[in-house]
């Protein structure tokens, strides 16, 4: 709708449309009418639309093209074609006419009329000629040229594409050569077809070539892998490395890592197990895994004369750096394990290594759940210590005093 400036009102519009001279859908004038009024004033516009489809169908997809065929072959039937039109949809139809020399067929032509809605047509006509049988040898692949099927592990193994010889024929010989992938499922996995076509206008050859490349060969890794290995409890455990890896085929592989634990019933860890896996992009995997094998601390064996009782100290002191929550008398060099609770069973101290390195219970909390972790505490909480005498594991329970 056109605009307008001026006017003693509001501005109405409205528009009107007319067809004449209509003969067929893609062939009319249409007129469109434009009016705006404001009570004062009327104006009028009129557009004139001229649709004149005077372009003919197309035909669709390969056409058959004219043929040369000696006398006594097999004729090729008239094929059904389709035709596209511009403006719509098109009809066709089929004829056939034969030329005779010396009273015998000497062509046959096949002829394909497209028409659409508004009477514009398109013709094709494909002419079969028929020449006297020859006595000339057929055309013929040389059997020892022909590109035999093969079955691959990688695309880089493709060989270049060698055109076959032939022997025989009634002229000169073309040669074309079309390659289709089939079944693709990766970079290194499909079925690739070249088809080898011959002809010397009175016979056609084909021969077709199967290569199937299929990469079922996983990727290796590089280097030199981890180990499994055996640590004692309390050691450094070892950080998961970066492993490479390579492929035989185009693409580089990726390598994930993982990693998993195994605890005891106790909770405690007993293994970690660092796992890699490299994918190529045929998705083929190979796997290395590194087991840690986590073993208890040694425990030294006491003196058989060791008769000396263990002696908890359950009283702790934030003031006295002297008076901390002290056990005595166990056996030298074997672990201790601390748990403490608050009056409502709230864990606010553990430790498995207790009073080695300095680690000791000065009245401040361990466990980061605690709120208030960074204050001392104060007051009646309950403890649980297990530790080793003479040889045999041994375990306390009791009260201590924090004040």
């Amino acid at each position: 709708m056109p605009t307008t400036t001026g006017g003693c009102a509001i501005v109405s519009y409205r528009m009107e449309e007319k067809k004449t001279a209509v003969l067929c859908d893609n062939r009319f004038t249409l007129l469109r009418i434009f009016t705006a009024t404001d009570g004062c004033t009327t104006l009028t516009h009129t557009q004139t639309i001229k649709v004149a489809d005077n372009i003919p169908p197309t035909f669709v997809g390969t056409l058959p093209q004219d043929i040369t065929i000696e006398e006594g072959n097999v004729t090729p039937t008239q094929v059904v074609l389709t035709a596209a039109d511009n403006c719509g949809s098109a009809s066709v139809s089929t004829t056939q006419q034969t030329v005779k020399q010396s009273g015998k067929i000497s062509k046959l032509l096949y002829i394909w009329k497209a028409k659409d809605a508004c009477g514009n047509q398109a013709v094709y006509t494909q002419t079969i000629a028929f020449t006297p049988k020859a006595a000339t040898p057929l055309l013929a692949f040389v059997a020892a040229t022909l590109p035999q099927d093969l079955n691959l592990s990688c695309v880089k193994e493709v060989p270049t594409a060698v055109m076959p010889t032939t022997t025989g024929g009634c002229a000169s010989v073309s040669y074309r050569m079309e390659e289709k992938k089939t079944a693709v499922l990766c970079d290194n996995r499909f079925t690739l077809l070249r088809i080898f076509t011959a002809t010397d206008g009175c016979t056609t050859l084909t021969h077709t070539q199967t290569i199937k490349v299929a990469d079922n060969i996983p990727p290796t890794f590089v280097g030199t892998l981890p180990q499994d290995i055996t640590i004692e409890e309390g050691e450094p455990i070892p950080l998961q490395k970066s492993i490479s890896a390579e492929d035989t085929c185009a693409g580089a592989p990726t390598v994930k890592r993982s990693m998993r634990e195994e605890l005891n019933e106790e909770g405690k860890r007993v293994k970690i197990i660092y796992q890699w896996v490299a994918r190529d992009v045929c998705g083929n995997e190979a796997v290395h895994t590194q087991t840690i094998s986590i073993t208890p601390k040694k425990v030294v064996p006491p003196a058989p004369n060791d008769t000396a009782e263990v002696v908890i100290y359950n009283g702790v002191s934030t003031d006295d750096a002297n008076n901390y929550f002290r056990i005595a008398n166990t056996d030298p060099n074997s672990p201790i394990s601390v748990i403490i609770f608050d009056e409502m069973g709230l864990k606010v101290y553990e430790s498995d290594h207790y009073q080695e390195r300095g680690e000791v219970f000065r009245g401040y909390p361990n466990v980061k759940s605690v709120i208030g972790s960074n204050k001392a505490l104060a007051g009646t909480y309950f403890y649980i210590v297990k530790y080793y005498k003479n040889g045999k594991q041994e375990s306390a329970k009791g009260f201590l005093y924090v004040r």
